[in-house]
Formats: structure tokens, sequence, C-alpha cells
């Protein structure tokens, strides 16, 4: 058995599940199984809505860890994890057999952890056109809004009244950090993971 099996056994479900195993330094925390060098393991894949309207993803063949002892991936769908943030669909997790390893399948223009999309793409992978204006304005909800506010000389409010669920300066200050990272171009990337981000 795998080490997913404790986890299927807990009455809560495998996203509450804690379980540990010294030999093999495997965590089970959250929905994925995770090792030091595999955190937020993920592949991206279109999803297109099922007769009854909700986005599933075209599954992959093959995962992360595909290849990575000289074993193909033995793939299965685990669960689908409700999202709070973006997409704002359910999305898929897998599990591989062969490798005892988990990961995300995320739609095209999101990634682990984030709470709008990278890019204007649609979760069937479409690009998303904006009506007027076009260019950089496409990027309107997305990670690099932050960025077009402050050309524009917006700055997002220091602090919230009650019950405004506006994003603030904080949250503004840690896109351009993450947009900069994206792109290649933060002064705390190594040279090799700049070129790499080009």
């Amino acid at each position: 058995m795998g080490p997913w099996a404790a986890a299927r056994s807990h009455p809560a479900g495998p996203c509450h599940q804690r379980v540990r195993r010294r030999a093999e330094k495997i965590t089970i925390k959250g929905c994925h199984i995770t090792r030091r060098h595999a955190r937020g393991s993920f592949v991206v894949s279109p999803y297109f809505p099922e007769p009854k309207g909700t986005p599933r993803p075209v599954l992959p063949k093959a995962g992360p860890c595909d290849g990575e002892d000289g074993r193909a991936c033995k793939l299965f769908s685990d669960h689908d994890r409700d999202r709070t943030t973006a997409p704002g669909f359910p999305i898929r997790v897998m599990r591989c057999r062969a490798h005892h390893r988990g990961f995300t399948v995320y739609p095209p223009g999101h990634f682990p952890y984030g709470r709008v999309p990278l890019a204007p793409v649609a979760a069937d992978g479409q690009a998303l056109l904006s009506e007027p204006g076009g260019g950089a304005e496409r990027f309107r909800g997305t990670l690099f809004e932050a960025a077009l506010d402050d050309a524009e000389g917006q700055g997002w409010p220091k602090e919230s009244e009650d019950g405004d669920r506006r994003a603030r300066f904080p949250t503004q200050l840690r896109r351009f950090d993450q947009a900069a990272r994206v792109l290649g171009v933060h002064p705390r990337l190594a040279a090799g993971a700049q070129e790499a981000a080009t």
C-alpha cells in the first residue's frame, strides 16, 4: 500500500491528514505527498466544461515526476480541491502510484498559491481579449494589475475600511515581487534563474 492509503481511511478526508514516515522523509500535508525538492508540484492542462457545466481537466499522461528514476508515471485522479480564489472552480489533484507523489492540475494562466491569474487566458487555454484598449490593459485582473495601477500613479490603499475587500498596498508590493520573479528581473534571483525565465 502506498503512503496515501492512511489518508484515504481518515474520516475527514486527505486534506486534513498528516502522516510522517522517517525512512523516506515523505509527508502528506494538505492535498499533496511532498518531498523537500518537490514542494508545489503541478502541471498545466486545459479545463473544459462537462455537461453539467463544471470545468474538468484534460488529464495529463505524465506527472512532474515522470522519468525521475527511470520509471514512467502511473497516474490516477485523487480528488477535486475547491478554490476560493483563482481560478474559481475546483481543480484536480492527481497521484502517481509509481513515484508515490501527488500534484495539482492547474488551468493555463494559473499557478500554485495564486489568488489571481498570471495571464489573461481562459481555462481552456484560449487568450482572453479585452474589449477596448488591448495591449497592457489585457492584463487587468491578473498578477500584473498591480504594476499597471502603479504606472498610472494609483497606489492601493494602505488600510481597508470595515467590510472593504479590495486588495491593499502590501498586496500590491507582493505582486510586484511575484511579477519580477516571473519575468526574471528580480534582483535577488540568481543569474541562471534570470536567464531561464527569459
